[in-house]
Protein backbone atom coordinates (compact mmCIF):
# COMPACT_ATOMS: atom_id res chain seq x y z
CA UNK A 1 0.00 0.00 0.00
CA UNK A 2 1.30 3.43 -0.95
CA UNK A 3 1.02 6.04 1.81
CA UNK A 4 2.72 9.43 1.60
CA UNK A 5 5.76 9.48 -0.70
CA UNK A 6 6.71 6.16 -2.27
CA UNK A 7 10.00 6.89 -3.95
CA UNK A 8 12.89 5.16 -5.59
CA UNK A 9 13.26 1.52 -4.50
CA UNK A 10 9.95 1.64 -2.64
CA UNK A 11 8.06 2.15 -5.91
CA UNK A 12 9.88 -0.87 -7.35
CA UNK A 13 8.68 -2.93 -4.38
CA UNK A 14 5.16 -1.53 -4.84
CA UNK A 15 4.99 -2.38 -8.55
CA UNK A 16 6.31 -5.87 -7.78
CA UNK A 17 3.40 -6.62 -5.46
CA UNK A 18 0.61 -9.02 -6.31
CA UNK A 19 -1.29 -7.58 -9.25
CA UNK A 20 -4.86 -6.62 -8.24
CA UNK A 21 -3.73 -6.02 -4.63
CA UNK A 22 -1.50 -2.95 -5.13
CA UNK A 23 -3.24 0.04 -3.52
CA UNK A 24 -2.44 3.72 -3.05
CA UNK A 25 -4.12 6.16 -0.71
CA UNK A 26 -5.58 9.17 -2.56
CA UNK A 27 -2.85 11.64 -1.54
CA UNK A 28 0.09 9.27 -2.10
CA UNK A 29 2.88 10.31 -4.46
CA UNK A 30 4.94 7.76 -6.38
CA UNK A 31 8.39 8.42 -7.85
CA UNK A 32 10.42 6.40 -10.35
CA UNK A 33 13.92 7.08 -11.67
CA UNK A 34 17.03 5.32 -12.88
CA UNK A 35 19.61 4.06 -10.39
CA UNK A 36 22.36 6.49 -9.43
CA UNK A 37 25.69 6.46 -7.68
CA UNK A 38 27.36 8.81 -5.24
CA UNK A 39 30.86 7.71 -6.25
CA UNK A 40 32.96 10.69 -7.33
CA UNK A 41 36.58 9.77 -6.64
CA UNK A 42 37.33 6.62 -8.57
CA UNK A 43 39.81 5.57 -11.18
CA UNK A 44 38.68 5.01 -14.75
CA UNK A 45 38.52 1.20 -14.46
CA UNK A 46 36.27 1.43 -11.40
CA UNK A 47 34.06 3.96 -13.17
CA UNK A 48 33.73 1.74 -16.23
CA UNK A 49 32.86 -1.27 -14.10
CA UNK A 50 30.35 0.73 -12.10
CA UNK A 51 28.84 2.09 -15.33
CA UNK A 52 28.40 -1.44 -16.65
CA UNK A 53 26.83 -2.56 -13.37
CA UNK A 54 24.51 0.46 -13.31
CA UNK A 55 23.38 -0.24 -16.88
CA UNK A 56 22.60 -3.86 -16.00
CA UNK A 57 20.71 -2.72 -12.89
CA UNK A 58 18.80 -0.11 -14.89
CA UNK A 59 17.77 -2.73 -17.46
CA UNK A 60 16.65 -5.12 -14.71
CA UNK A 61 14.61 -2.37 -13.04
CA UNK A 62 13.02 -1.41 -16.35
CA UNK A 63 12.15 -5.07 -17.02
CA UNK A 64 10.42 -5.34 -13.62
CA UNK A 65 8.38 -2.17 -14.20
CA UNK A 66 7.49 -3.30 -17.73
CA UNK A 67 6.45 -6.78 -16.62
CA UNK A 68 4.23 -5.43 -13.82
CA UNK A 69 2.75 -2.38 -15.55
CA UNK A 70 2.20 -3.81 -19.03
CA UNK A 71 4.13 -0.90 -20.56
CA UNK A 72 6.84 -1.55 -23.18
CA UNK A 73 10.42 -1.56 -21.87
CA UNK A 74 11.40 1.35 -24.14
CA UNK A 75 8.65 3.53 -22.58
CA UNK A 76 9.85 2.59 -19.08
CA UNK A 77 13.49 3.29 -20.04
CA UNK A 78 12.51 6.77 -21.26
CA UNK A 79 10.46 7.47 -18.13
CA UNK A 80 13.36 6.39 -15.89
CA UNK A 81 15.70 8.97 -17.46
CA UNK A 82 14.35 11.66 -15.18
CA UNK A 83 12.69 11.70 -11.79
CA UNK A 84 8.99 11.10 -12.42
CA UNK A 85 6.54 12.00 -9.65
CA UNK A 86 2.97 10.74 -9.97
CA UNK A 87 -0.20 11.22 -8.01
CA UNK A 88 -1.99 8.08 -6.81
CA UNK A 89 -4.32 8.29 -9.82
CA UNK A 90 -1.42 8.76 -12.22
CA UNK A 91 0.35 5.76 -10.64
CA UNK A 92 -2.83 3.75 -11.23
CA UNK A 93 -3.01 4.90 -14.85
CA UNK A 94 0.68 3.99 -15.25
CA UNK A 95 0.07 0.52 -13.83
CA UNK A 96 2.14 0.76 -10.64
CA UNK A 97 -0.93 0.38 -8.44
CA UNK A 98 -4.22 -1.31 -9.24
CA UNK A 99 -6.55 1.00 -7.38
CA UNK A 100 -6.72 4.15 -5.30
CA UNK A 101 -8.37 3.61 -1.94
CA UNK A 102 -11.49 5.62 -1.17
CA UNK A 103 -12.38 6.85 2.27
CA UNK A 104 -15.81 6.08 3.65
CA UNK A 105 -17.87 9.16 4.30
CA UNK A 106 -18.84 9.57 7.92
CA UNK A 107 -22.46 10.19 8.84
CA UNK A 108 -22.96 13.64 10.45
Amino acid sequence: MAMGLVGSGASLILVGGTITKRVALPHARVSIHQPSSDSIRQNIDELLMEGKNMLELRNTIADIYAQNTGKPVDVIQKDLERDSFMSATEAQDYGIVDRVAKFKKENP
